[in-house]
């Protein structure tokens, strides 16, 4: 059985065989910091994946609206010719 003895000045573990703690503070806060700085890398990726998805959705919509409103005026002006050459037919 582990007991915490005062010798001196300084605090030690005393015990049959004389082992330290099961986890040190040092590594405990290493492996720690390893573990969340691989879970913010990983969401990092993530959202870099996402944002270009994102992005080229978006591309995608942008180009559309622009075939599109760049066919309506000339789908326009081509019925405009249409009726005008029609009523001019009927016209004479």
């Amino acid at each position: 059985m582990k007991q915490l003895v005062k010798k001196g000045s300084n605090l030690n573990w005393a015990s049959a065989t004389s082992k330290p703690p099961f986890l040190q503070p040092a590594p405990l806060a290493l492996v720690s910091f390893a573990f969340i700085s691989l879970l913010l890398i990983m969401d990092l990726m993530d959202l870099r994946r996402i944002e270009n998805r994102l992005n080229h959705f978006l591309e995608d919509q942008a180009l559309r609206i622009i075939k599109d409103v760049g066919r309506t005026p000339r789908d326009s002006l081509c019925i405009f010719w249409r009726y005008a050459l029609v009523f001019s037919w009927t016209t004479k």
